[in-house]
């Protein structure tokens, strides 16, 4: 039935995410089976199979380290979306996005968060690969960050402090733009 291949991929995803990331954060999961789409809740989901990993993602970056304000509401998607295009890795990055820099009181998400963002974190990836690429440092962030709100200032100071380098100017030229990013 769809409700037991749910079940199955729903312990799937979860042992996926905590290989990757850690013990998941939250008391218990809650799967809630719905039509197209989903939404993440802490520790749970609404959600169908084909939206089951990132929403459950979200219990991590979203619901686990949790965006500050309007500006920093893109990282969770970005971080989300790379994962659901399977962690690809980018050498080179065009264009460029204005993700960081809506007025501070935006409630809403960025939509170039889900492709812009998601090639923005594979080229972060790929400027980490010598040092176990970006995986390393979201289960870092995770384990400092879990249940706590965090600005996309704050992400990029404690990634330039994981690697040992700055990525300041990669996130003013590449989420600080006003230029509208290729979608």
């Amino acid at each position: 039935s769809s409700l037991e291949r749910l079940k199955q991929k729903t312990s799937d995803v979860f042992h996926e995410l905590e290989s990757d990331y850690g013990a998941f954060p939250h008391p218990s999961i809650t799967v809630y089976q719905a039509g197209a789409g989903g939404m993440e809740y802490c520790g749970a989901t609404m959600t169908d199979s084909s939206a089951l990993g990132h929403e459950l993602f979200h219990s991590y970056f979203a619901r686990g380290v949790m965006p500050a304000n309007g500006n920093s509401g893109w990282l969770d998607e970005a971080l989300a979306s790379w994962r659901d295009g399977g962690y690809s890795t980018l050498t080179t990055l065009d264009g460029s996005s204005g993700m960081s820099s809506h007025p501070y009181y935006t409630r809403i998400t960025d939509d170039a968060a889900y492709s812009f963002g998601k090639r923005f974190m594979g080229y972060l990836d790929g400027k980490t690969q010598s040092k176990g690429g970006l995986k390393p440092f979201m289960r870092y962030m995770i384990e400092k960050h879990v249940f706590a709100p965090i600005f996309v200032e704050e992400f990029t100071a404690e990634m330039s402090k994981f690697y040992g380098i700055s990525f300041e100017a990669d996130f003013k030229r590449y989420t600080y733009s006003s230029r509208k990013a290729s979608l």
